[in-house]
Parts: C-alpha cells; sequence; structure tokens
C-alpha cells in the first residue's frame, strides 16, 4: 500500500485513540476524585442523601460541562477553517457556500473558466479524511486519470476494467495512469512542460494522496489524506494555476480519437451536487425500511411461534 496512505491512516487512527483514551481518563478522574471526596466526608458533617445528589449533581454537570465544550469546540475549529479557506480561494473571486454539514463549496470564474471547489470530511470516528477537490472546465472530449498507487487504486482499476498504461518516465513513477486514449494521453504525458505541472499537483514527492482526473468537460484535482497546514494562498494558487495551465496545454493537442461525453451526474458533481441530495435520502430510507421490516418480521415469527 502507498506510504503516504498508510502514515495518514496510522497517523489518523492513533491520534483519535490516544486522544479519546486521555479524554475519558480524565473525566474519569475527576468525577471519581470527587465522588471519593464526598465518600470521605463523615456522615455527621453530611448526610448520606446529600452526598447522593451531589454525586448525581456532579455526573450532570461534568456531563453538561462536556456537551458545551464539544459544542464550543466545533464552532472555534470551523471558524479558523473557514478563515483559513476563505484566505487561499476567496482572492480568485470565488463566492463561498456551505456543502453537507461542515464542509465548504467555492464556485465561481477565473482567467475565463469555471472553478469550483469542494471542500469535506469524511470518516468515522476514528479516521477522519479531509476532501478537497479543485474542479476547472475544459474541453478534451476524453478521459485520463493518473494517482497514487496504492492497494484501493490498484482494486478499483482491476475491477472496473481500466485500461492502464505504463510510460517510461522515472518522473511518473509511483502513479497510477488509465485512460480510453493512449496516443493522446502519451502526448500530452511526454509533454515536458504538461509533465513539469502534472508533477507539481500529483508528484510523488507531494503531500496527501492526489489523484488528477481529466474527463470530458473538466480537470480536477482530489487531495485527501493531507494536513490542513497545506492549504495556503501560496499553495492554493500553485495549484489552481498548473491546473489553469494543464488544461490549456492539453486543448492545444491535436483532438482526442477515443471520446466520451460528460454525463448529467458528472456535471452535476462539479457545479449542483444538491442533485445528489434526494437519491442519497431515497437510499437511506431504503435501508431503514428494509432493516426495520427484517426485525418486524423476526419479532412477529417470534410471537407466532411463542418464544417470546
Amino acid at each position: 500500500m502507498n506510504e503516504k496512505l498508510v502514515q495518514s491512516l496510522l497517523r489518523s487512527c492513533l491520534f483519535r485513540l490516544i486522544f479519546s483514551f486521555a479524554f475519558a481518563a480524565i473525566a474519569f478522574v475527576v468525577v471519581f476524585g470527587f465522588g471519593v471526596l464526598l465518600a470521605l466526608i463523615p456522615d455527621r458533617y453530611l448526610e448520606p442523601e446529600l452526598k447522593a445528589f451531589l454525586q448525581v449533581g456532579s455526573l450532570l454537570c461534568c456531563g453538561g460541562l462536556l456537551v458545551i465544550g464539544v459544542f464550543v469546540w466545533v464552532l472555534t475549529n470551523n471558524s479558523r477553517i473557514y478563515a483559513q479557506f476563505d484566505a487561499a480561494f476567496l482572492p480568485f473571486g470565488l463566492t463561498r457556500s456551505r456543502y453537507l454539514l461542515a464542509g465548504l463549496r467555492y464556485q465561481g470564474q477565473y482567467r475565463g473558466r469555471s472553478l469550483n471547489v469542494y471542500y469535506y470530511v469524511s470518516g468515522g470516528r476514528y479516521l477522519r479524511v479531509p476532501n478537497l477537490q479543485i474542479y476547472v472546465s475544459g474541453n478534451f472530449r476524453t478521459r485520463l486519470a493518473l494517482g497514487d498507487k496504492n492497494v484501493l487504486t490498484q482494486l478499483a482499476s482491476s475491477v472496473f476494467k481500466q485500461n492502464l498504461i505504463q510510460v517510461n518516465e522515472p518522473a511518473y513513477e509511483g502513479l497510477i495512469i488509465n485512460t480510453i486514449d493512449e496516443a493522446w494521453a502519451r502526448q500530452l504525458l511526454n509533454d515536458p512542460a504538461a509533465r513539469d505541472l502534472i508533477l507539481h499537483l500529483v508528484g510523488k514527492e507531494t503531500p496527501g494522496v492526489r489523484g488528477l482526473v481529466f474527463g470530458p468537460e473538466s480537470l480536477y484535482l482530489n487531495l485527501r489524506h493531507f494536513s490542513l497546514a497545506l492549504i495556503t494562498p501560496e499553495a492554493v494558487r500553485g495549484w489552481i494555476e498548473a491546473l489553469l495551465n494543464l488544461a490549456a496545454l492539453a486543448e492545444g493537442l491535436p483532438p482526442p480519437t477515443q471520446t466520451a461525453q460528460a454525463s448529467e451526474w458528472e456535471r452535476a458533481g462539479q457545479f449542483n451536487r444538491n442533485r445528489f441530495l434526494l437519491p442519497a435520502i431515497l437510499i437511506v430510507a431504503a435501508i431503514v425500511i428494509v432493516v426495520v421490516g427484517i426485525m418486524g418480521g423476526c419479532l412477529l415469527l417470534l410471537l407466532l411461534t411463542g418464544q417470546l
């Protein structure tokens, strides 16, 4: 598996496990210590009923303080992240809006192209993965994707029967490359200027796990497993300028012979992801209905057979 991916997964899981353990230990010590202090007070100074009341009250107070603390921390952290991303993306004349629960979307026009940016965090309690996607519009009429070579990308390539190609260029070592038009892809990949731009975006030494995808009507950079300290105005400007220059180089190549057309869902992924909301709700509702139906059927079966 790709070293960057392994390091990110281990670092994320380990940090959250340590934080959860430390927080639980501190909460236990505080609550348990207060309980011990109450127990050591002689009954002649503090009635047993009042001790029990104070112990329950201390648990409720700790729980309330925990909820308030988490709420304040989330608001403070989100405000810091919003300010950081605004400083990086608003100078391009983009407008910001909310995406999902705590994500961000930036959209607008820059240098004559549509520019769309999505940031969100995926994963569960112990594995939180930041995702950043930067789209620029273009007219490529074919498909080409480059990404870090790891077990996940190799598995996806096998499952979806992607047309992988090998490029005899040491600079592309560690990248998995698939395309529907090999001749067009090799023209682009062998161009020195394009190679420098590609390596700036998804090279082996770049932080995070990255993918660069040419679609029929868009080029986008997908960045995952990265530290938020990476999002600076200088870094973002470098990515966006590289994407725009690479798009211009690709459009200047001879037209591809193996072409493709963008689907409506593909366009929605770039411009209007709200279209995914209703299908997602319907899928979740269907899953819940099936689970409830199975549980209800099992319960009814137990009742009919006299097991309950």
